[in-house]
């Protein structure tokens, strides 16, 4: 049995990432926010999209199919190959590019932009959530619009991140997941330990963990992070159209925001 640890977050998981999220229906989601972002660009055809940390690329081949032009961008070399291999399955044509978005620096600009999965969330300091905001705000058109989700602060606090044990099955595997979170209320951080066990037969055949440190957010800190960005806040709240006006208790919150021209 190999074991390894390591705190690389993502680094270990992303072969397995979509048999652990496999619940969540993102096409469904991908379906709403297509809604949202043709509402407002109904002016343009075939816009172009850039999906900001993109990880597999859940969201991206539902986004291309609601006649999206593309992009995807990613630091993990290990997500980016599984995006590809989900657009090449669907016949897809998006591009993909490993890099950290926030050094992203294409010769386009974008219509809109999305960054979901709570991206935002593993900005953890002040410097990272401006350079976020900055570089959506370089990245789109003036008027482009932005959607994104992130940990809302009222819903950690009153929930209490407690350890979670679950496991999740695939034809070839079973992954066995805790996670252990640990709060910092003078950072807004819940340090969340992934521990994963993955067994094949009913056999343990590798076990490593993955450190993730996630920042919860209030509406008025948003608001004016992206401002200061030149990024207007349009809506926020549950996932719908239009957004739902979300519950003390909820966990994660959607915004939408337009670049000011």
């Amino acid at each position: 049995m190999k074991q390894q640890y390591s705190g690389a977050t993502f680094s270990k998981t992303a072969p397995y990432y979509d048999v652990i999220y496999g619940g969540r229906n993102t096409e469904h989601d991908a379906r709403i926010i297509i809604r949202h972002l043709s509402y407002a660009l109904s002016h343009i055809k075939h816009p172009r999209l850039l999906d900001l940390g993109c990880g597999t690329g859940a969201h991206d081949v539902e986004f291309w199919r609601g006649g999206y032009d593309v992009t995807g961008v990613d630091k993990s070399d290990a997500m980016i190959r599984e995006a590809e291999k989900k657009a090449a399955a669907a016949h897809a044509n998006i591009s993909y590019v490993t890099r950290d978005f926030l050094s992203y620096a294409p010769a386009v600009r974008y219509d809109a932009a999305v960054s979901l999965f709570d991206v935002l969330s593993y900005m953890t300091t002040n410097e990272q959530v401006t350079a976020y905001f900055s570089a959506v705000s370089t990245l789109l058109k003036p008027n482009g619009v932005f959607m994104f989700d992130c940990w809302y602060g009222p819903g950690v606090l009153l929930s209490q991140p407690k350890i979670i044990k679950r496991s999740y099955q695939s034809a070839d595997f079973t992954v066995i997941r805790t996670k252990t979170p640990s709060v910092s209320y003078e950072n807004n951080t819940v340090t969340v330990r992934h521990a994963l066990t993955i067994e094949k037969e009913g056999k343990a055949v590798s076990r490593f963990r993955e450190d993730h440190i996630l920042r919860y957010f209030f509406y008025p800190e948003i608001k004016q992070f992206a401002e200061k960005a030149g990024l207007r806040i349009t809506s926020w709240g549950l996932l719908d159209f239009p957004l739902r006006k979300a519950p003390p208790a909820s966990w994660s919150v959607y915004f939408a925001a337009r670049k000011m021209p």
